[in-house]
Formats: structure tokens, sequence, C-alpha cells
């Protein structure tokens, strides 16, 4: 039978909720910092009756979690402007931005899922593998990262498993 044993790798800060999994090799020629306008995304108190305002002018509201008008058909940034002003003249509280397909917001997207709290990543070319994303915990804050090393004969030791203390159990308690 083959040994193990657990090694603290160091902390991973979250300043944005959420955490990844990925090569490093791809992050300069897969992360897309820039992306193009897909669409409107607005949230808040009265977010619902924005959203009843702006189908009765004629836009398509989706129906998820975060509300997004989109920008296919549209200049983003006069959709954006379109939203704001509608809220103000009927002052309602809400917050607005633009979505784009870069990498970060793709990120994001994938993170808001409220069953899975994450998922995969695709290539630009649309493959999976490109990596994970997922919530951290309880958000923002420092996490525990720890390797299972294991020793595999004559390959010699190889780390097994990477575990991210992403909630401890005495934190459920209070």
């Amino acid at each position: 039978m083959s040994e193990e044993r657990k090694v603290s790798l160091g902390v991973v800060g979250v300043d944005s909720g959420q955490l990844m999994i990925i090569d490093p090799c791809y992050i300069n020629s897969e992360w897309k910092v820039d992306g193009n306008p897909i669409a409107v995304k607005f949230w808040g108190r009265d977010e619902d009756k924005l959203s009843s305002l702006l189908k009765n002018l004629g836009y398509t509201i989706s129906e998820e979690d975060v509300k997004y008008v989109s920008c296919t058909n549209m200049n983003a940034e006069d959709t954006l402007n379109m939203i704001k002003k509608t809220a103000k003249e009927n002052d309602l509280l809400i917050v607005s931005t633009i979505e784009t397909d870069n990498s970060f917001d793709t990120v994001c997207k994938l993170t808001s899922d409220e069953e899975k709290q994450g998922g995969q990543l695709h290539y630009k070319l649309g493959h999976e593998g490109l990596g994970v994303a997922f919530r951290s915990g309880f958000g923002d804050g420092m996490y525990e990262v720890f390797a299972t090393i294991k020793d595999c004969s004559q390959w010699g030791e190889r780390i097994s498993k990477v575990e991210i203390v992403l909630i401890e159990d005495d934190e459920l308690d209070d």
C-alpha cells in the first residue's frame, strides 16, 4: 500500500468571490481581457419594476437571476444609458453594467449558477478543458490550499489531490 501525506501549499487570496483552476500556460493565449458587448445586465431592489417597464417599451428581458437586455441589435452604451435613464425617470433603485464575452465576465456567469455554483471553461475554439471556475466559500478572504502527496513507487512522490478549504466545519456552528 502506498503512503500518503498532506502538506500545506499556502493560501490563495480571493477578492471576487470566485476561484479558477487553469494551466498557467493558457492564461496569455486563452484569456480574453477585452470583450465584445453582449448584454446589459441590471439588478437591485427595483429590477422587476424596471424589467416590466422595459418590456412595455418592446425590449426582451432574460428571465435569469440577473436581468439582461441583449445588445445584439443595438449599441451597448446606448442600451446602458437608456436603462439608467428609465430607472432615474421612474425613481427606481438598480445597478447596471455592460456584460461582455471577455473571460472575467464568462467566469462570473459560470459562478452565478445557483445549483452548480461553477462550471467548465472552454478554449477559444469551443472545446472543454481550459479550466473550471467556482464560488469561493463565503466569498472574499484567504483560503488554505493543501496537497496530498502520494508515493507512486517507481515514479516517486507525486501530488495526487489538491484541496482548498473554503469553509471550515466550525464556521458552520456560528
